[in-house]
């Protein structure tokens, strides 16, 4: 069951993941195989990718999720400490929980 989570529903439990890749590995199987099974639930997942594709980005659209994406910081330090800035300036409110790999 796909459920919508906006920005100002407080009546779910807003998480955001980071650190999915582009490629489908453990990690990433992990997370997915996680979040879906609280998919429909009260707890939304939105992902911050530090990679412009993200793997299962169908699944993450299935299961009601954001991807944002931010430059690697092996790519240009100074672009991904700006870009990160502000991605949490104009975000880290909204989220209950930050969950980082």
């Amino acid at each position: 069951m796909k459920r919508e989570c906006e920005p100002a529903d407080r009546s779910a439990l807003r998480i955001l993941v980071v650190g999915m890749t582009n490629r489908a590995g453990g990690l990433e199987s992990f997370l997915m195989n996680y979040c879906g099974q609280l998919a429909g639930t009260d707890i939304c997942f939105d992902f911050l990718s530090r990679f412009p594709d993200c793997s299962y980005a169908e699944r993450i659209a299935e299961i009601g999720g954001t991807i944002y994406s931010v430059t690697r910081r092996s790519m240009n330090p100074l672009k991904f400490y700006r870009e990160i800035s502000a991605f949490y300036k104009a975000h880290a409110a909204e989220y209950d929980v930050i969950w980082d790999n």
